[in-house]
């Protein structure tokens, strides 16, 4: 009846089939071609039960990915820092957390929710798409919640799929979406105060660092940065409010 969020619709979707081990689940934004199931299915056999991810057609070839830490999600976000990651490798090394390791390709942490093959069995076993999430990192959480059962990810790079990032709403709306879901995700795993402070000291750096150019002519506008970015930690902040209520 109303627009509940990614997940709730796809555990919805779920709950009504039946008589199938894999559950597929494709993004609203995708345009499969013809032939794109059957060989999703057979690439991904040999791994199951796994999460099989694919790679994007309009997006290039995605990296392997790494679970975020809050230092990993907030530093590159300092407008000071990625400048400076911008001019240096090991600045950039320090900022952006544990790389990828693609030695262990095709299985990585986690794969986008974009396009997923997984096992019905293990899926209904964790809970599925955990409901607290509205929109973003819900795919990223379940496959944690699935590898602590010993259910891994796996990047499936020979098939593909035309998919329209960010084609769900605006990009005000999508940025607020992704702070929300980031807080959750954290607040989970026992990190709500750290997130928040995090976030927090992001925002009045960047004030400082964007009045500092503003002062110094180089542009900008501080204020009505300071003003959305206030916005969305708030709403993050009212969201975790609702949940621990």
């Amino acid at each position: 009846a109303q627009n509940s969020g990614f997940g709730k619709a796809v555990n919805a979707g779920v709950e009504s089939s039946s008589g199938q081990p894999l559950l597929l689940i494709l993004n609203s934004a995708t345009e499969p071609a013809s032939d794109f199931v059957r060989r999703f299915i057979e690439a991904a056999r040999e791994f199951q039960p796994a999460v099989c991810g694919v790679s994007f057609a309009a997006e290039g070839i995605a990296p392997a990915n790494t679970f975020a830490t809050v230092s990993s999600l907030v530093l590159p976000r300092v407008a000071a820092v990625e400048m400076l990651a911008r001019r240096s490798a090991f600045v950039k090394r320090l900022t952006s957390g544990p790389a990828p390791d693609h030695s262990k390709l095709p299985y990585t942490e986690w794969v986008s929710g974009a396009a997923m093959l997984l096992p019905r069995r293990q899926f209904v076993e964790v809970g599925g798409f955990d409901e607290d999430f509205f929109m973003y990192w819900e795919d990223v959480d379940l496959q944690y919640r699935l590898q602590g059962r010993g259910i891994p990810s796996v990047w499936i790079q020979d098939v593909s799929i035309p998919h329209v990032g960010g084609a769900s709403s605006s990009d005000d709306q999508r940025r607020q979406w992704g702070v929300e879901s980031s807080f959750v995700y954290f607040a989970k795993r026992g990190q709500a105060t750290r997130i928040e402070a995090a976030w927090t000291g992001m925002i009045v750096a960047n004030l400082i660092y964007d009045t500092i150019n503003l002062v110094l002519g180089r542009g900008g506008a501080p204020m009505a940065a300071l003003r959305e970015r206030s916005r969305n930690l708030r709403l993050a902040r009212r969201k975790l409010r609702t949940l621990s209520n």
